[in-house]
């Protein structure tokens, strides 16, 4: 595959973006519907205006882009300095000194593939040209391991996107050649062509505080391992006999199928509001609770409470289908994010831990079920459709989407609830 990356330097290119962005944002995702220009089929904000856009183009049709934000071509916007804290480190570093990496979007087709590396690549290769030392990005929880093993890192707390719900922001440091080659990022080549002061390193280090909001398994971080077994460990002395809870998915199997499961996933301390899910999104992301309680929700309305040692997000992942409820922090939690590629690869590969993994999942959505039918059935109206919608969206509760026919519950030629 030949891919060309280059960076738009005509209203037509910037143009052939913006379509791929609605595309595959708008259309593709249900996301910056508000931002959208929905007659020119377009998705552009104030930030395109004074970044690069970098864009691949194979046999002339553009795969994917990326942005490249630079303090040398204009001042960060008000939005930017709050989303990655970039006042933390201007008084170290100048403004063209740092650059942020946003709208990295790809084809389906070209997922996994070349077309993001290169995009990537061709990024690092702009931050080396023109002496950028911190580059910047965030991403969906699910995607912290890819993201990791390029060579960025986690510097701060988690924040909350009105679009996208809890996202977290990265870094990679430029400098920091013994990091980025302890992670084999293919980014250490590009980036080991500069001459940088030592000093530079030395001054940026303090300020990367790694908080405790999220320990990530794939970076062999000890925080991580640690925590899962002191929850299991806690879990099951505190398991009453013949209580059957997803916990178990966790604390019953053997460590190494543990860690098989568990690999590339992350767990998150979110405060109260934040939004693990949005509805009508495309994630596939699956959750288990460690701590706290999260709100299924329906616009303002609370459907459910879900709360330590239950799953959240488990149709998404079996079914091709969008999130139908928003998931938010009730009070202030920890959740374990499992990694939706990972998992698959369990299933496919026939694994043991991935029949324990499945046998959860059908338990949890055994028991929504069947407490939809126990509210259905002290229900004194069942031919209102509007209340058996409520009572069945209270327990099943599952953003991925649940569909099924009412015909003979209402007595009538049948019918789709979702």
């Amino acid at each position: 595959m030949d891919i060309q990356v280059r960076t738009a330097e005509t209203s037509d290119e910037r143009a052939a973006i913006y379509r791929l962005r609605y595309e595959l944002y708008v259309e593709g995702q249900h996301l910056f519907s508000q931002e959208a220009d929905h007659e020119s089929l377009t998705l552009q904000d104030d930030e395109d205006r004074g970044s690069r856009l970098l864009f691949a183009e194979v046999a002339g049709d553009v795969m994917g882009t990326l942005r490249v934000s630079w303090g040398g071509d204009a001042e960060f916007s008000p939005q930017t300095k709050r989303t990655y804290d970039i006042e933390r480190f201007l008084g170290v570093l100048r403004p063209e000194q740092i650059a942020v990496f946003s709208r990295l979007v790809v084809r389906p087709e070209c997922r996994g593939g070349l077309v993001p590396l290169q995009l990537v690549i061709a990024a690092a290769e702009f931050a080396t040209e023109h002496g950028v030392e911190l580059g910047f990005c965030d991403c969906e929880p699910h995607l912290v391991g890819l993201y990791c093993a390029l060579g960025f890192r986690p510097y701060r707390s988690l924040y909350n996107h009105p679009s996208n719900g809890v996202l977290v922001p990265l870094v990679i440091v430029a400098a920091d050649l013994p990091y980025l080659e302890s992670v084999a990022s293919p980014l250490s080549g590009v980036l080991a062509e500069r001459d940088v002061p030592c000093e530079v390193l030395q001054k940026i280090e303090p300020l990367l505080t790694d908080p405790n909001s999220i320990k990530i398994a794939d970076r062999g971080d000890g925080r991580f391992w640690r925590d899962i077994e002191e929850w299991c460990a806690d879990w099951l002395r505190r398991q009453q006999p013949g209580l059957e809870r997803e916990g178990g998915l966790l604390a019953e199997i053997d460590p190494s199928q543990r860690r098989a499961l568990l690999a590339d996933g992350c767990i998150l301390e979110c405060g109260p509001g934040a939004a693990l899910i949005c509805k009508g999104h495309v994630s596939r992301t699956i959750y288990f609770i460690l701590e706290g309680a999260l709100d299924v929700c329906d616009g303002e309305r609370v459907l459910a409470t879900l709360k330590e040692g239950e799953i959240v997000g488990e149709v998404a992942f079996l079914l091709p289908m969008r999130r139908t409820a928003d998931v938010r922090v009730a009070r202030r939690c920890r959740v374990l994010a499992l990694n939706n590629a990972t998992l698959r690869r369990i299933l496919e590969s026939g694994a043991p831990v991935g029949s324990r993994f499945l046998l959860a999942v059908s338990r949890a959505l055994a028991r929504k079920l069947a407490g939809s039918t126990a509210n259905w059935a002290s229900c004194p109206a069942h031919d209102d459709l509007e209340g058996l919608r409520r009572l069945v969206a209270l327990r099943c509760v599952d953003e991925g989407g649940l569909t099924f026919s009412a015909a003979s519950a209402m007595g009538g030629s049948g019918g789709e609830i979702d």
